[in-house]
């Protein structure tokens, strides 16, 4: 993985605002690197989120239908490297499980799959 420059030392890469950014970025040189070599992010993930099996049964069909899962599940495909950002998005935290279901309600049923490409 190559490293960017950081100006300010204790941040991540992700913690950059794109929208300060302005104009156009000047390319100094050509990549010798191409975009098929890039194996994460031509890599696809598919994500299964399910209702968390800690809740009533009714709660966990009223879930699924609120997220329109098939068979108690849904399935987002993704790229890997865009993984935590889509459990962002479904407001997942991959790291911690909540203490009461509800509070909770959906969680991953392949995070053993994906854990690999959190970062």
């Amino acid at each position: 993985m190559s490293q960017s420059f950081n100006p300010q030392p204790g941040l991540r890469p992700g913690d950059t605002v794109l929208s300060r950014f302005r104009g156009a970025p000047e390319i100094f040189n050509e990549s010798k690197h191409t975009s098929a070599e890039d194996h994460l992010w031509n890599t696809a993930v598919t994500l299964r989120i399910k209702p968390d099996s800690r809740l009533y049964v009714a709660q966990q069909e009223i879930i699924a239908r609120d997220f329109d899962m098939r068979d108690g599940c849904l399935e987002v495909n993704t790229l890997a490297p865009l993984v935590e950002y889509m459990l962002r998005a479904f407001n997942i935290d991959p790291r911690k499980q909540e203490m009461l279901p509800e509070a909770q309600q959906i969680v991953v049923e392949n995070f053993r799959e994906i854990e690999k490409y959190l970062f």
